[in-house]
């Protein structure tokens, strides 16, 4: 196993400008990094950098006309870190605006673009110490191992937050001080159509996690105007826990709830009413989607309720189906396979204000734990 170095922690507060500049100051080189890549990214995939332009402004006016202390946080960063605000607007929408661009792809090359991912909770009455207990393997770019921070927000006018996320984002995996907690897996229909009006997922988090309870948190994700579609698991530590998997496309919200304790989902829809009514084309992404959930369930259940972090890191670990298990190594791409790779896994504990992150765990044995 190599020695993989751990995403720094970054601590920011005050105002959306205040924190943004903080922000963009502090993550400057890895922000630039990941723009540097992502761009080239694009340049692979023969996407001109004026589409990236056009489908960025459009984000742009959405955001500032219906979120704009996030606009504000946005164009900040961007200040702060030396680049343009499409960079940073790029790297919290990459989804929507890579999907946005003039790339003459068809569906089965847009899933090279798309990321994985695994996730599961377990409920109180299955863990050890009778906390909620939520994680993911998040599975996209191998190289975004060196461009990825765990960000902390102290806030005046709400929960302090603490969240893993590419440097210069706003949130991916995280979760806040009243015990809310929200992962996100992608998912993609055969009918979306990339010109659907909505706001980067990373903002739709961002929201999610700012909410004062669970309630408000699953609401923001109902209402959030939505480009691509999503999967968002959402729990909650507090008040004797609770948690459902939304499923989430531009148009329509398919819910899941957890069963004999245990929430599990991968990169496929999962619920009936999806099923029945959803063409899914992420299957074109890789057929190992409907085994990985399954079996992170299965190694979760092996713990009966006695589960901690631990029994979490070791379902993750899953390595059935090499190179495409749960834990994902680097592949290059054929005709069902995407190029990703397991850049990690996050582990929550919300209610215990505890996050632990192994960075690159197909190579990295090493996890670092982060108090909000």
């Amino acid at each position: 196993m190599n020695k993989v170095p751990p995403p720094p922690r970054i601590e920011i507060e005050g105002t959306a400008e205040t924190r943004g500049l903080a922000y963009g100051r502090a993550a400057d080189g890895l922000i630039k990094l990941g723009v540097e890549r992502y761009r080239t990214l694009l340049s692979d995939r023969g996407c001109h950098w004026d589409s990236v332009v056009r489908a960025g402004r459009l984000l742009a006016g959405r955001l500032e006309a219906s979120y704009p202390e996030q606009f504000r946080e946005l164009k900040a960063i961007a200040k702060g870190a030396g680049v343009d605000l499409t960079d940073i607007l790029l790297i919290n929408g990459r989804s929507e605006i890579l999907n946005a661009t003039e790339m003459a792809v068809n569906a089965e090359d847009r899933t090279a673009l798309d990321d994985g991912c695994t996730a599961a909770v377990a409920m109180p009455e299955r863990t050890a110490e009778g906390r909620l207990l939520h994680g993911q393997n998040w599975d996209w770019r191998p190289e975004c191992e060196e461009t990825t921070v765990v960000l902390v927000l102290r806030r005046d006018d709400g929960p302090d937050i603490m969240t893993y996320v590419e440097a210069g984002g706003l949130a991916r995996a995280g979760f806040n001080e009243a015990g809310v907690a929200i992962t996100g897996n992608n998912l993609q229909t055969a009918d979306e159509s990339w010109s659907t009006p909505g706001i980067p997922l990373s903002v739709i988090r961002r929201l999610a996690l700012e909410a004062d309870g669970f309630p408000a948190a699953m609401q923001v994700v109902a209402k959030a105007p939505r480009t691509v579609s999503n999967n968002m698991m959402i729990s909650c530590a507090t008040g004797g826990g609770e948690a459902f998997d939304l499923e989430t496309t531009p148009q329509e919200i398919f819910w899941i709830a957890p069963e004999n304790g245990l929430l599990t989902h991968a990169n496929h829809f999962v619920s009936p009413a999806a099923q029945a009514k959803v063409v899914d084309a992420g299957l074109l992404g890789g057929m190992d989607t409907l085994y990985r959930d399954r079996r992170v369930r299965a190694r979760l259940d092996r713990a009966g309720t006695n589960i901690t972090l631990a029994d979490f890191a070791d379902a993750f670990s899953d390595r059935f189906g090499d190179p495409c298990g749960v834990l994902r190594f680097p592949v290059s791409r054929n005709r069902n396979q995407s190029i990703s790779a397991t850049v990690a896994t996050i582990l929550m504990d919300a209610g215990g204000g505890v996050m632990q992150v192994r960075q690159s765990p197909y190579k990295n044995e090493d996890s670092l734990t982060y108090t909000l």
